[in-house]
């Protein structure tokens, strides 16, 4: 499986905060974890080890998980510093816009936190999340086979 790992230069990039964000607490962890065994279905990992990362990311002081609540969980983002560790969206959610807006919102905590660049890695076959990265400038540095 080939994977792309993008670099997105901060400085100049101008975003806006969606609403219906907030940072991720204990009790949404049997939604993160439903989330992510949803998203993760075609992965090289099982699900069931995505669903356990974020439940680790919530408790993980070096970890910032934001969700996005609209009337409930509908995705999430896990950073670490400057680096995007994982996003899902709810199956049923998508094609909504959340998966953009939760990854502006990691670009403004990577900009909170005085970082020139953000990293992320993704999949080369993942064509949405591809896309994303490139609309807001990232530039790939590394292909590689995992």
């Amino acid at each position: 499986m080939k994977f792309n790992t993008y670099r997105i230069k901060l400085s100049g990039l101008k975003v806006e905060l969606a609403n219906h964000i907030r940072t991720a607490t204990i009790d949404d962890i049997i939604r993160l974890k439903h989330i992510a065994r949803k998203s993760f279905t075609e992965t090289r990992q099982a699900p069931e080890v995505y669903a356990d990362w974020i439940a680790r990311s919530v408790y993980d002081k070096r970890h910032k998980v934001f969700v996005y609540d609209f009337k409930r969980v509908n995705g999430f983002i896990d950073m670490q510093d400057s680096i995007l560790e994982l996003i899902a969206v709810d199956p049923l959610d998508r094609s909504l816009g959340i998966g953009e807006k939760l990854f502006v919102r990691g670009i403004c905590y990577s900009k909170c936190q005085d970082f020139d660049f953000m990293y992320v890695e993704t999949e080369a076959e993942n064509i949405p999340s591809n896309k994303l990265y490139q609309k807001f400038g990232g530039v790939i540095i590394s292909q590689n086979d995992k």
